[in-house]
């Protein structure tokens, strides 16, 4: 430090000595303002050419997009890349937009660049992350079409630990993959660290798959009642359910998953969401819940398996309505004992959000852009995205109905044809292939879209007069 401000001062003080205003009477007053802004430049220049640290992970992102170089949309009925295409042939050029995503969750969108290929944005957006070495950012470019859904031209998938490796600021141009066109994208990276070390379950994804392993059982100075150890575990989140069974040959004190797969259930808003474990006892009418336990999401770290010892609490009055919303332990009620639970948060959207992507646009916007990207992704060394999508692809019984999609090689019969089938149709159909290849069909297929969304808008509608619902957390769009 010291060798830094003796030669930003050596450097300030020749400068001023060839401009003559050393000897003036205002020159020590002017010395010291250009050593500070000399220092100062750098001390920028210094952070800028650093790896950032590893002590502080938390900090500022800065996305900006600057522009895209030779954007090419091929004719799905041309033979040959980039036939017919022309700078004069504004109408078969494409009017992209871009939209930047932190997380799987869309947070800027820039404004529309009408028929060019070499569209210039220079727009971007900051915004704070909580921990830089397993923050992803994916730039999503689409073309806007009139009575169309807007297609995706291609994807660039940023994972800011490799990228931000050897500097925290890093400019490139980066190929678009994944979509119906071709282009260079031109992006601008900036990090910088703030002094804030968060706990570390604080440093985890928003969405996330909360994965439940088959066993369950109580702990050894737990004395259930008998009625309500026979009850099944019912494990709810807001968006997700799944079943253990209490074992017909143990002592009553262990429960498991009929085919021994693991639970995996859709999390939207893991800061603000809970695991409620409901122990169901059957009944000829109504099922009642005799006890319960409650876990909140935020205290779980992403990617680590752990065990965790739930409290049993009777459930008497309201105790278990108060209780999923409300992070205090309930009071006035009786403690049973505790459950053993281990569970696993992967990070990201899976394939137990399409459910959600029905009736949210923005996690179905998200997750076509991650099937377009999912071939880069697997090829990144972070093992996240790897397990990621790796667990997207399993299911399991509870929860085959909201992860319908199973590996090809699990395909057999007619039922495994016909997933096939329905799997190479979406893939053809996201590239303008198929029928998709004709504008008659591209237009029906939007207006049933359009139906869709009107039939869900009023679904909501009505049901938020009845119900209570958090607001969505929007997306920033340029001016």
């Amino acid at each position: 430090m010291d060798q830094l401000n003796a030669e930003v001062e050596h450097q300030a003080e020749r400068e001023l000595r060839e401009a003559d205003t050393l000897q003036s009477n205002n020159g020590k007053e002017k010395m010291e303002n250009e050593k500070k802004a000399k220092l100062k430049d750098r001390g920028i220049e210094i952070i800028a050419g650093a790896p950032p640290t590893d002590q502080w992970p938390s900090g500022i992102l800065w996305v900006q997009i600057q522009q895209i170089d030779g954007l090419v949309v091929p004719h799905p009925r041309k033979s040959k890349i980039g036939e017919g295409e022309s700078e004069d042939a504004g109408g078969d050029l494409p009017s992209a937009y871009c939209t930047i995503i932190l997380n799987h969750q869309r947070v800027y969108r820039t404004r529309t660049k009408l028929k060019t290929n070499k569209p210039f944005f220079a727009a971007g957006t900051e915004r704070f992350v909580k921990d830089w070495r397993t923050t992803t950012a994916i730039i999503a470019v689409r073309d806007h079409r009139l009575h169309e859904m807007d297609p995706l031209i291609g994807v660039v998938v940023l994972p800011l630990r490799t990228i931000l490796e050897k500097r925290c600021q890093v400019a490139g141009s980066y190929p678009l993959v994944g979509g119906i066109g071709f282009g260079r994208v031109q992006i601008s990276l900036v990090f910088r660290s703030v002094q804030a070390q968060l706990p570390r379950p604080l440093t985890g994804w928003e969405l996330t798959t909360l994965e439940v392993q088959p066993h369950a059982r109580t702990t050894p100075d737990s004395h259930l009642p008998s009625d309500i150890a026979a009850c099944r575990l019912v494990f709810r989140t807001l968006n997700g359910k799944g079943k253990l069974y209490a074992n017909s040959d143990g002592d009553g004190s262990g429960w498991s998953q009929s085919r021994g797969k693991p639970l995996r259930l859709a999390v939207k808003r893991r800061f603000g969401e809970s695991l409620v474990v409901e122990f169901r006892k059957h009944s000829v009418t109504l099922d009642s819940t005799p006890a319960f336990c409650v876990l909140w999401l935020k205290d779980v770290i992403d990617d680590e398996e752990t065990t965790i010892k739930l409290p049993i609490w009777r459930n008497t009055g309201n105790a278990l309505a108060r209780a999923r919303f409300n992070a205090e332990e309930p009071q006035d009620t009786e403690r049973l004992g505790s459950l053993e639970v281990t569970m696993k948060m992967w990070p990201g959207l899976s394939g137990y959000h399409k459910p959600l992507a029905d009736t949210d646009e923005s996690i179905a916007d998200v997750m076509k852009v991650l099937d377009a990207a999912e071939e880069t992704m697997r090829g990144d060394e972070d093992p996240t995205h790897d397990s990621l999508y790796d667990a997207e692809k399993d299911s399991d019984s509870e929860a085959e109905e909201q992860a319908p999609e199973e590996k090809a090689t699990q395909s057999n019969g007619l039922v495994g044809e016909i997933k096939d089938y329905k799997k190479r149709a979406e893939q053809l159909h996201s590239h303008h292939r198929g029928l998709m290849q004709w504008g008659a069909m591209r237009k029906m297929a939007w207006m049933g879209h359009n139906v869709e969304e009107a039939a869900t808008g009023l679904q909501q509608k009505v049901k938020g007069k009845f119900h209570h619902q958090q607001a969505e957390q929007g997306m920033d769009i340029e001016a």
